[in-house]
């Protein structure tokens, strides 16, 4: 069995050589470019293999399993479909069918969370999820005394085993909400070297 936190290292090394290769090709380093360029369609086959689930043709039950494989482009375009379909039945379907939208992601998912949603044109649910004011919500934190983020979706008083996805305060420096203006008005225009633009490819 792989450790809890395989999948998270793995797409971080993706993120990391397709940043590094962007990196290298701005600078006008050829050779470095294209090394990094070279080792990205193998981690990409390999974290597929890994991590795919042929039977619920996902990566998995969490909105970061699946949302992850989008943002580094790791989805072969037969499985999109699928693995979208999973993501947007997690958001919708939390805390219950129907339920939704809601983010249940930790730091590091909400940070993409709206990124890919943007990317795979589901806009209408990024959208949902950024003004949503019930809990689990970015709404909730800025309706709810004291209007700030929380280390925890839920209140600490609360925080239950059936969602203990530590938020951190420090994501909302970093986190998808901030960016969702230049989302809407240029969704795919943010980090140019970024595989959400090669989804349809």
């Amino acid at each position: 069995m792989l450790p809890g936190f395989a999948y998270f290292y793995s797409w971080l090394q993706i993120l990391n050589l397709e940043s590094a290769a962007a990196m290298a090709t701005a600078l006008g380093l050829k050779a470095q470019a294209k090394a990094y360029q070279a080792d990205i369609a193998p981690a990409l086959a390999s974290y597929h293999s890994v991590f795919f689930n042929t039977t619920s043709g996902t990566y998995g039950h969490q909105q970061t399993a699946n949302l992850m494989p989008l943002v580094v482009g790791a989805v072969p375009t037969v499985h999109v479909a699928s693995v979208v379909a999973a993501l947007v039945s997690s958001i919708n379907d939390f805390p219950a069918p129907g339920a939704g939208p809601h983010v249940t992601v930790g730091g590091v998912g909400s940070r993409w969370l709206l990124q890919a949603l943007t990317a795979v044109n589901r806009t209408d649910l990024a959208l949902s999820l950024a003004t949503q004011t019930s809990a689990p919500s970015w709404g909730h934190f800025a309706t709810t005394v004291p209007g700030t983020f929380w280390e925890y979706w839920e209140p600490s008083d609360q925080v239950s085993s059936g969602l203990p996805r530590r938020v951190c305060a420090c994501f909302c420096a970093w986190s998808g909400a901030s960016d969702l203006p230049y989302l809407f008005a240029c969704p795919l225009a943010r980090l140019p070297a970024c595989p959400l633009v090669r989804l349809n490819a």
